[in-house]
């Protein structure tokens, strides 16, 4: 039975060659765009996920307030997210990146290297965050002082590989042994780079720095929480706790907040000495949200369009298969097949329109999604559910509409009306001005990014 639907189809787009295109490059379009659109959505809901303590990892916050508005601040003491590991119970790790400076000046084998992406830390890095070590041992591999970890793109530029294990980096502070490759942070991540370095300044000077509730300079601390911690309680005690460790003078000026990993990507645009390398706005997912929608809807209304006004054309076809018995059911089936077999074929165009476009994307958005073979299987959840969506959308109305004639009438030679006039109409006006407000939105959002 299938098989004669899938010759039918066949036989029907052959004869109809024009109808065919104008339907398939209309479906193309509309699930490369929804792609492109649904592919940032996908990437900014996926933000810090990649880490197994995602929803248990915070940040302190420090709040200035001693101005109008509050300035609000990702660096704090590093005291604080120790005594807070030491001194609560609901914090079961820590840990605190830094930076003096803002570039690492290098030297290896007489070459000179400044780079910007680097952190001071220490070896609870890879207990808090779940970046992969591909050499080296991540219970170790920060224990050492002056060691570093390289990430596996860095490794590769510079050395041009990544058995790099034990190669030096001389810096003004002596020189770094590297212990460890770890892979790329990947872009969803708000936290980057590519350098992890441990102490290297003087013992007394970092112990002066780690124990002071004055230094707010260039620090950041993530806590992993206890399960079923409260942060609100939290937040109370931690305020508690900085009162009575905050000089006079700086009580009185700042006060503190506890954010989650899950709100820094969306939650952290009014956040100064900030260590993410993207912020972003929950309206941009509404507004990519409703493009795509537009886009599915504009492509299945193009495709009722063209289908029903071809309705005049098949209804003898029709007519001779319910008299030689075949129900509505199968009538319907076998349009419906019709209008996924158009719009699977939309999808191996929509593969190269997508992989034509993604350049541009990436420029209106400041991202770098790779869209190639290599990476096809990444986005085909996105480009199966469009292009079965846009399918049957686009197959319901056709199908009820064409199978609804009359046999007697249709094998009677009187004239079927090619497709509901008022509701073609209606959906022609409705797809301009879903292509109206689509170009707004495009436009609005482009001038925005």
């Amino acid at each position: 039975m299938f098989k004669n639907y899938f010759k039918t189809t066949f036989r029907t787009l052959w004869k109809n060659k024009a109808y065919a295109f104008i339907n398939i490059i209309g479906l193309a379009i509309g699930i490369s765009g929804a792609t492109l659109f649904l592919t940032f959505v996908k990437d900014e809901l996926s933000f810090d996920k990649m880490h197994s303590k995602y929803d248990r990892i915070v940040r302190p916050i420090t709040i200035q307030t001693n101005v109008e508005p509050n300035r609000h601040y990702g660096s704090n003491p590093m005291i604080m997210a120790t005594t807070m590991k030491e001194e609560f119970p609901e914090v079961e790790n820590q840990v605190t990146l830094y930076r003096y400076g803002s570039q690492m000046n290098y030297t290896i084998d007489g070459q000179n290297y400044t780079d910007r992406d680097f952190f001071f830390t220490t070896p609870e890095l890879f207990e808090v965050f779940d970046f992969e070590l591909i050499r080296g041992n991540e219970e170790t591999a920060l224990s050492e002082p002056k060691s570093v970890v390289i990430s596996e793109s860095k490794a590769v530029a510079i050395f041009g590989s990544i058995d790099v294990m034990g190669r030096i980096l001389e810096t003004q502070g002596g020189d770094v042994k590297i212990t460890g490759v770890m892979k790329d942070i990947p872009d969803n991540s708000h936290l980057f780079a590519e350098l992890f370095f441990t102490e290297l300044l003087p013992p007394n000077i970092m112990e002066s720095i780690r124990g002071s509730w004055s230094n707010f300079d260039s620090s950041a601390s993530y806590l992993v929480l206890a399960p079923g911690t409260d942060i609100a309680v939290l937040k109370a005690k931690t305020l508690e706790m900085a009162k009575n460790g905050l000089p006079g003078n700086f009580a009185n000026l700042v006060t503190f907040d506890i954010q989650p990993l899950s709100d820094i990507h969306f939650g952290s645009a009014h956040i100064e000495a900030d260590v993410a390398r993207f912020k972003s706005d929950k309206t941009y997912i509404t507004i990519f949200v409703f493009i795509s929608i537009f886009l599915v809807v504009i492509a299945a209304v193009n495709y009722m369009n063209l289908a029903t006004s071809k309705a005049v054309f098949r209804a003898k076809e029709i007519g001779i298969r319910k008299v030689v018995g075949a129900d509505r059911k199968q009538l319907i089936t076998q349009i419906l097949i019709e209008s996924l077999l158009i719009a699977f074929i939309g999808l191996l165009i929509s593969v190269a329109l997508t992989d034509i476009t993604m350049p541009f994307f990436n420029e209106l958005t400041g991202r770098n999604y790779d869209f190639s073979l290599a990476t096809l299987l990444n986005y085909a959840d996105i480009l199966l559910g469009l292009t079965l969506l846009i399918g049957l959308i686009s197959g319901i109305y056709p199908a009820l509409f064409m199978t609804g004639f009359k046999t007697v009438n249709i094998l009677k030679g009187e004239q079927v009306k090619g497709g509901g006039f008022n509701i073609r109409k209606a959906l022609v006006v409705f797809q301009f001005v879903l292509s109206t407000v689509l170009i707004i939105s495009t436009l609005v959002v482009s001038n925005q990014m």
